[in-house]
């Protein structure tokens, strides 16, 4: 995986469960993950918490490589919490890919696009067990965002 090595990076670090990198892509950063233990809310919540300091706008970009299918414990009401504290830190938007062969994780997502919805945040979520799919879903919604700013700048 290309991991996005010819931009910039912008901050990494290492915690309980997972370590990360966040990669400048224009306007935008895009921070990958990889979870080396079980991934809580609480350990969500910290990932979050980092990786927002950088995050330069309202879009949120991020790659979360969980192929070690380390557990994954995040109930609805966590996802509903989680939602609503990224809307209020001042997100508008979240363009995830998960990369994880979990049979089940496709129904988290569902859950996931349908609480982001209810919260009020755009963007989109996915799942895959392909790392290179991962990076081609998160270069193509860089692209469409940064060419609907360039639009707007333009009127």
């Amino acid at each position: 995986m290309q991991q996005f090595e010819s931009n910039e990076i912008v901050t990494s670090g290492s915690h309980p469960s997972f370590d990360f990198v966040t990669v400048r892509h224009g306007a935008d950063v895009v921070h990958r993950v990889t979870v080396t233990g079980p991934f809580d809310l609480r350990r969500r919540i910290v990932m979050y918490e980092e990786t927002l300091k950088v995050t330069p706008n309202s879009r949120y970009f991020c790659i979360l490589d969980n192929s070690a299918e380390h557990e994954n414990d995040f109930a609805y009401d966590d996802i509903q919490k989680l939602a609503e504290w990224l809307r209020e830190e001042g997100l508008t938007s979240v363009y995830g890919v998960t990369i994880t062969n979990d049979p089940g994780y496709p129904n988290m997502v569902q859950i996931v696009t349908a609480v982001l919805h209810i919260v009020e945040l755009g963007g989109t979520v996915i799942t895959t067990s392909d790392p290179e799919e991962a990076e081609a879903f998160i270069r193509e919604n860089l692209a469409l965002v940064q060419q609907m700013d360039a639009d707007d700048r333009q009127r």
